[in-house]
């Protein structure tokens, strides 16, 4: 499986689990509490745990593509070493 797949895999299977989970949402209490004794209050609790859910799957998109990012780098750091004592006769690992 390429790099690029094995992104795609996690990074669909991680916003299928943020979208379909119902106990992961957050809420503060004023805020449930205010909403539940305004008028279309369910509708507004619903929407705002929505909102929460978006706010934070951009940040966790941008933390793994970091860590990515830097396994990338770190691999390619670590290759001209594994092939210099390769070269050298002394094994690789």
């Amino acid at each position: 499986m390429t790099q690029a797949r094995r992104f795609t895999v996690v990074l669909l299977t991680a916003l299928g689990l943020l979208f379909s989970t119902t106990s992961v949402f957050a809420q503060c209490a004023m805020c449930r509490a205010s909403l539940l004794h305004s008028q279309g209050g369910t509708e507004l609790i619903e929407g705002l745990r929505q909102g929460i859910v978006l706010l934070l799957a951009i940040p966790l998109i941008i933390a793994a593509s970091i860590l990515i990012r830097l396994q990338r780098a770190a691999r390619a750091r670590a290759e001209p070493a594994t092939q210099q004592r390769m070269h050298n006769g002394e094994p690789c690992c």
